[in-house]
């Protein structure tokens, strides 16, 4: 008998102890999972195409910019749309990069260099590059202005962050085929396929990789949707705003509400673009507009507001 107790007190009760605490932590765990995931569901969504209606649901519901309340630990990619000569939408990432970081992050995936390419952020950690000969590699293959997309890899370097290059190598399209269209379209497929393999291979091979992706706002749709495809939790952010961007009802919105000089986050509908011939039909989790410039370069302007 008294061996019986001294093994109940010694090992049962201990081992209760502790299950006790697996099963509290685990309840907690799966609550806060559960609240976040409904608090995610309920959340406004301005899905109006009305330019009144929108700018109203705009100034109700914009809340500010908190990666933390805005990423569960599921998001494994987070994609932001950008218009490539807009410079302020890449400092947004690069002020909140120590975030980003905390929040998990471990790699910066561009679409602005070639995978072939690769082998320059290899140099450029390890000094044999320097950061004027970066920025020339950027200027020639990429023709943007280089420097915040290399203020982007620094920032990214200091918090430990891997630097990818996605793209695929240029394809010289013949403008003067009559289907130059089709060509481009096809290439532009190779491409957004060769993105998608290469951030799932990251995924896969590395349980504990999440990555931070910047593209055009152009591809933002068909990237989150190849990435489901992949079974590979994403979400996606369009910016929009700064001192260079393309019109869209989130920006016009802001316009008409005065809140242009605002940084602000909405969660919208599918199907904001610009207004033009060439438009763009997002399907984005998100838009974050950066405070527009009172003498912003606004391309599709939508209105005079």
């Amino acid at each position: 008998m008294k061996a019986f107790k001294k093994y109940f007190f010694d090992t049962v009760i201990p081992f209760l102890i502790w299950l006790g605490i697996f099963i509290f932590a685990f309840w907690l765990e799966f609550s806060g999972s559960s609240h976040s995931s409904k608090k995610a569901a309920n959340e406004p969504i301005c899905s109006s195409q009305i330019l009144a209606e929108f700018a109203q649901c705009l100034a109700s519901n914009a809340h500010s910019v908190d990666y933390s309340k805005l990423l569960d630990k599921s998001t494994k990619i987070l994609v932001f749309g950008e218009a490539h000569a807009a410079i302020a939408q890449k400092q947004e990432i690069i002020d909140h990069m120590q975030e980003l970081a905390n929040l998990g992050f471990t790699v910066l995936a561009y679409e602005s260099m070639p995978s072939s390419k690769q082998y320059l952020i290899t140099q450029y950690k390890a000094g044999t590059l320097s950061r004027e000969a970066l920025s020339e590699e950027f200027r020639t293959l990429w023709g943007y202005n280089p420097e915040p997309y290399v203020m982007m890899i620094d920032a990214a370097l200091e918090k430990h962050m891997s630097i990818v290059f996605l793209d695929t190598d240029y394809e010289h399209i013949d403008l003067k085929k009559p289907n130059w269209a089709e060509l481009e379209r096809a290439a532009n497929v190779r491409r957004e396929a060769h993105w998608v393999n290469l951030m799932a291979n990251i995924c896969k091979s590395d349980k504990n990789a999440r990555i931070v992706a910047l593209i055009g706002n152009a591809h933002v749709s068909s990237i989150q949707l190849q990435l489901s495809q992949n079974v590979i939790a994403s979400k996606s952010i369009s910016l929009d705003g700064g001192e260079f961007f393309y019109d869209t009802l989130v920006t016009e919105a802001a316009r008409q509400s005065n809140l242009q000089d605002k940084r602000l986050m909405i969660k919208t509908a599918p199907a904001l673009g610009r207004n033009d011939s060439k438009a763009i039909v997002t399907d984005s989790n998100y838009h974050l507009q950066v405070p527009q410039s009172a003498n912003a370069l606004i391309i599709g302007k939508r209105s005079k507001s």
